[in-house]
């Protein structure tokens, strides 16, 4: 039998990752709530079985360049300074779309079970809009193509469905004594 993950253990679930992928997600409802904010975050999501793996942007990459070239500015003289503008002369061809530019362990972990999904494609907007009507948490992701969104939609739909079994015996079996 299969042993269920545990959304902690950091060892186990980047191996099981069913699907994973960079969205733009933007929150909708929070408790039945509107969000005072409400803006697109890009996010590394994974899928894993029922749950919903969220990693975030690393900060150090988004401020690399502009430490370097600070340090480098300040240091003109020193031998430190020659290998400090070596580094900042690299040309870092790390991008939002790779998944090294976002954090190794996730930031949220969420699960899905029985969430309801709606696929909206028009001309310009492939989004998807996941809501959880038992706690009243409303979020739309956002794909770059019609392509992407659709196997999102897809996986996501199976995500959603998915139960876990267990070894517990499913309450509509028949007796048969």
């Amino acid at each position: 039998m299969k042993v269920p993950l545990n959304p902690y253990n950091d060892s186990l679930i980047p191996a099981n990752y069913n699907f994973e992928g960079l969205v733009e997600r933007r929150c909708l409802l929070k408790n039945f709530k509107e969000p005072n904010i409400s803006k697109w975050k890009k996010y590394w999501v994974a899928i894993c079985e029922h749950l919903l793996f969220f990693h975030k942007q690393r900060s150090f990459l988004i401020t690399l360049p502009m430490r370097l070239s600070r340090q480098t500015s300040l240091k003109k003289n020193d031998n430190i300074s020659i290998a400090q503008s070596k580094l900042s002369n690299m040309n870092i061809t790390l991008t939002e779309t790779d998944r090294l530019y976002y954090r190794q362990n996730p930031s949220k972990c969420q699960s899905i079970t029985d969430w309801l999904i709606v696929l909206s494609q028009t001309k310009n907007r492939n989004e998807i809009q996941l809501s959880d009507l038992t706690r009243g948490s409303m979020y739309k992701f956002k794909f770059e193509n019609a392509a992407i969104a659709n196997i999102w939609f897809q996986r996501l739909k199976e995500a959603t469905l998915f139960k876990q079994t267990n070894g517990q015996l499913s309450e509509n079996l028949i007796a048969l004594d």
